[in-house]
């Protein structure tokens, strides 16, 4: 879910959530989970950021990235009990990472408002391990 500023056309929102159980299916249909160390996502958020990855997005992994928005704020929950994001009505806990972005398409901004769009997802290729 969002935090939405309606008038300017800005949501934040988690973007990665630390020890979050993600579930996944194996070759075979068996259900399993796998999770991002606060230390992992750390590394990912640099990365994200290093590789100038800020404003490329997509809608719903469709992989057509464009740069229409823009990205405002990036940062990690250091104190959970003190973070910005608790002000949002978010429950952060360390080692999360939030963003804000700025939409800078109306059709996009409407999914948004519509509830058709409800969260970040960072793309890329992980190597996942079981989480047992």
């Amino acid at each position: 879910r969002f935090a939405e500023d309606d008038e300017q056309m800005i949501i934040t929102g988690p973007a990665m959530k630390a020890f979050q159980m993600i579930p996944r299916r194996d070759e075979d249909g068996n259900l399993f989970h796998v999770y991002f160390t606060d230390e992992t996502i750390k590394k990912l958020s640099q990365k994200f950021l290093k590789e100038h990855k800020q404003h490329m997005t997509d809608i719903d992994h469709s992989m057509e990235a464009t740069e229409e928005n823009t990205l405002l704020e990036s940062w990690l929950v250091e104190d959970p009990t003190n973070d910005k994001a608790n002000a949002l009505g978010f429950n952060p806990s360390k080692g999360d990472w939030y963003v804000s972005y700025k939409i800078n398409n109306k059709e996009t901004w409407q999914k948004i408002k519509e509830g058709k769009l409800n969260g970040f997802s960072i793309a890329g290729q992980f190597l996942e391990r079981n989480a047992k």
